[in-house]
């Protein structure tokens, strides 16, 4: 896995993203009302995992069908699917 420090990483991750429109219909929805932006954006975006170092604030995210996950837990998922 390439790591994002290299030159030309930032550039291929920004190549495979894309802008999202959010519409802000369900909220609160986590225990910190900041988050709820974060969380309706991955749920837009149909995202799979959400990777972050606080899992507190994101825990019960399966309802949405997302998997809260640490960088660690995240990478250990995709090497076991490559």
């Amino acid at each position: 896995m390439e790591r994002l420090d290299r030159p030309g990483s930032f550039w291929k991750t920004r190549a495979a993203s894309h802008l999202q429109d959010i519409y802000f219909l369900w909220r609160p929805a986590l225990s910190d009302p900041d988050d709820d932006l974060i969380l309706e954006l991955a749920v837009a975006a149909n995202c799979r995992y959400f990777v972050t170092h606080n899992l507190w604030h994101f825990r019960n995210l399966e309802k949405w069908g997302i998997e809260a996950a640490t960088p660690s837990e995240f990478l250990k998922q995709v090497e076991k699917r490559t």
